[in-house]
């Protein structure tokens, strides 16, 4: 019994909560479009993404499902992010403009600190 308790608590528990780089790509009334740019997380965005304010074609794209929370920007776009395990926080005041085509990936993102 005295091994198995030690055993138990000599376990760590291990985070999950990685930071990824992404840039911001355009938005809307704080609804917005991100590349994936951490080669570990391009599996989580939509590829092929056709971005109306410029035509271009993109892959690792995905819309910000918790609109509410603000990502700060660098000067060139980017921010360090992490998913957001915690409840999405929707209760912001947006107008109620809309992508016509957004992204099908919606990820709950928050900046890391």
């Amino acid at each position: 019994m005295l091994l198995c308790s030690t055993f138990l608590f000599s376990c760590k528990k291990e985070t999950t909560e990685q930071c990824f780089k992404v840039k911001w790509l355009d938005g809307i009334c704080a609804i917005n479009i991100y590349q994936i740019q951490d080669s570990a997380y391009m599996y989580l965005g939509e590829d092929n993404y056709i971005l109306s304010k410029d035509g271009k074609v993109y892959d690792n794209i995905f819309v910000q499902s918790n609109y509410c929370d603000n990502i700060i920007l660098t000067s060139d776009n980017t921010a360090m992010v992490k998913l957001n395990n915690e409840r999405d926080n929707l209760s912001c005041v947006i107008c109620l403009a809309a992508y016509v085509n957004p992204p099908s990936k919606n990820l709950s993102i928050k900046q890391c600190r």
